[in-house]
């Protein structure tokens, strides 16, 4: 083994082709090992340390060093000095010590140290470890698969081509994966890191970290803090796990969950799967066919462009569909759900919820507690659950249906079918011409405005025309009808119900379907017949025994006759016999015999009118 020595000016040593020990002591010195192992030492002064071929060992020692490690693997320290590190061919290992070191690993599979000071650190070819260590460090990976330590501070950390594992550990650090399907942990603190090309996997761990995960399909999770995620392009999987997060796809087709905190996801383009986790989340859609789950908490979730699929789960959730044709689930809580724009499907599940349907024909659920259920514009859907529920139309020909509990429904503008169900509804039709049909309890049937059909059904209902050229059928039970102003149809059917035309021409028509019997079409009472208007129309269906002349009028004038006394009308031979002083009506099947045969009392007029022949009309 050769050694040589240096002197206090600026020396120049070449070791030779064995293994050589060189030292430049003090002065510039230059420092070339050549073949064999060797080991050079800079000593103090600015030197140039070159280790040729075989496997060197090379120390700066005092000054602004540059170490060169040359062919085969070499390991080389800067020590104190802003230093600069070449690697150059081989595995090497690097170490810039104390200063402002600059690290290149040149060719092979390199090992490099920042050590103390802001150092700049480039693996360059193969694949590479970098440690950042103290101090703001800049890191570039270079060629192949690097692995990057930030170490404490705050550093840069770029992997560059290759599929590279960057840890930016303690700090405030910048990491970006490059070209290549990279990793990134941002570990403490606040840090900013980029997938780059390629599909790449982004931690940032803890701080409040913001996370770009850019081309390929990236997998992004926030860690701890309030952190900033972004998908950018192709299909991504982005978690923001603890603290208040910021979540956005961009385009692609992708994931995004928000874990725990209140936070905020964006699909943006593409169509996605967005879920709040726990907290209080704010989730919009954006383009494409999207689904939402607002999970645990009272979240926001707004659908976007396309048909999407918004789930409110637990808590009281907000839904606005937005534009096309979506189906909103508001699930558990007290939920809003606003379908918007397009032809949507709303429905209320569990809680007190408000569904309003918006523009487009829409489907509106009510759930199992008290729902109110706005259809808007459009031709609408709306059906009562379990619950008192209120069921409104809105503008359009609007279909209503209610179900248990005691429901609400009111019809709004447009023509519109209201159906009651199991307990006591108020069915209300609105400004155009609306059919009611009451349900199975006493329901209270009012048709507003418009030409209107209201069916009573079963039960003790209340029909109430008003205004327009109203038809009222009680159906079974003991109804109450009242036609308001126009020219109206009152039909009583089964039951003893009370018929009033109220103003306009009206009819109060008998017709059971079936041959008269008493149990079928009861007694009625007309509160308000007027004499020459209002008519009192008999289905020869109903009332076989009267003839017509026209389908119109009585065949002959003694088929009707006025009394003073019951009596005298179960004597009559007139078929329909009317008491003056009571006012009651019967149906005189037998004519003359005994009794009234198979007819008897129908109907009974209110302050005993004047009543003639010509009040009715004779129908088949």
């Amino acid at each position: 083994m050769a050694i040589f020595q240096g002197t206090n000016a600026n020396d120049v040593l070449i070791g030779g082709a064995e293994d050589d020990v060189l030292y430049g002591y003090r002065g510039q010195d230059s420092l070339s090992g050549g073949a064999g192992i060797d080991k050079l030492f800079g000593g103090e002064g600015v030197d140039t340390l070159n280790g040729d071929s075989g496997n060197d060992e090379l120390f700066g020692e005092a000054g602004d060093d540059v170490l060169n490690g040359g062919t085969d693997n070499d390991k080389a320290l800067g020590s104190e000095g802003n230093d600069t590190i070449n690697g150059d061919a081989g595995d090497d290992e690097l170490l810039g010590e104390a200063g402002n070191d600059n690290l290149s690993g040149g060719l092979g599979n390199d090992i490099l140290y920042a050590s103390t000071g802001e150092d700049l650190l480039n693996g360059n070819a193969g694949d590479d470890q970098l440690y950042g260590e103290a101090n703001n460090d800049v890191l570039f990976g270079g060629a192949d698969n690097d692995t990057l330590y930030g170490g404490d501070d705050q550093d840069q950390l770029n992997g560059n081509d290759g599929g590279d594992i960057l840890y930016g550990e303690r700090g405030d650090d910048i990491l970006s994966g490059d070209t290549g399907a990279d990793q990134l942990l941002g570990g403490e603190n606040n840090d900013i890191l980029s997938g780059g090309a390629d599909d790449d996997r982004l931690f940032g761990e803890g701080g409040d970290d913001t996370l770009n995960g850019d081309a390929g399909q990236d997998q992004l999770s926030g860690g701890d803090g309030q952190d900033s995620l972004f998908g950018g392009e192709d299909d991504d999987r982005l978690f923001g796990e603890a603290g208040n997060d910021t979540l956005n796809g961009g385009t692609g087709t992708d994931l995004l969950n928000g874990a725990e905190g209140d936070d905020a996801l964006n699909g943006d383009d593409g169509n996605d799967t967005l879920d709040g986790g726990l907290g209080s989340d704010r989730l919009a859609g954006g383009a494409g066919e999207d689904k939402l789950f607002g999970s645990e908490g009272d979240d926001s979730l707004q659908g976007g462009e396309g048909n999407d699929e918004l789930q409110g789960e637990t808590g009281n959730d907000t839904l606005a569909g937005e534009a096309d044709n979506d189906k909103l689930f508001g699930n558990d809580g007290n939920d809003a759900l606003n379908g918007d724009a397009g032809s949507d499907e709303l429905y209320g599940a569990a809680g007190n919820d408000q569904l309003n349907g918006g523009a487009g024909d829409d489907r509106l659920f009510a759930g199992t507690e008290q729902d109110t259920l706005e259809g808007g514009e459009g031709n609408d859907q709306l059906y009562g659950e379990t619950g008192d529920d209120q069921l409104s139309g809105g503008s359009g020909t609007d279909q209503l249906f209610a179900s248990e509990g005691n429901d609400t429904l009111n019809g709004g503008a447009g023509t519109d079918q209201l159906y009651g169900e199991a307990g006591i509804d108020k069915l209300l039709g609105g400004a155009e011409n609306d059919v009611i049909f009451a349900g199975g309890e006493t329901d209270s049937l009012d048709g507003e405005d418009g030409n209107d059909q209201l069916y009573g059904e079963a039960g003790e209902d209340t029909l109430l025309g008003r205004s327009g050229n109203d038809r009222l059928d009680g159906g079974d039970g003991n109804d109450g009808l009242l036609g308001g102003a126009g020219n109206d149809r009152m039909v009583g059917s089964l039951g003893q119900d009370t018929l009033t035309g109220g103003t306009g021409n009206d009819r109060f028509i008998y017709n059971t379907g079936a041959k008269f019997s008493r149990t079928a079409i009861g007694v009625d009472t007309i509160r308000d017949f007027t004499h020459g208007k209002d008519k009192i129309v008999l289905d020869r269906t109903t009332f076989t025994a009267l003839k017509s002349i026209n389908q119109r009028r009585f065949v002959r004038t003694d088929q009707f006759a006025v009394v003073e006394r019951d009596g005298l009308a179960a004597a009559s031979k007139a078929r329909i016999v009317y008491n003056a002083t009571n006012g009651k009506l019967f149906y005189n099947a037998n004519r003359g015999g005994a009794g009234f045969g198979s007819g008897g009392h129908f109907a009974t007029l209110v302050s005993q009118p004047n009543l003639a022949a010509t009040d009715f009309l004779i129908v088949t």
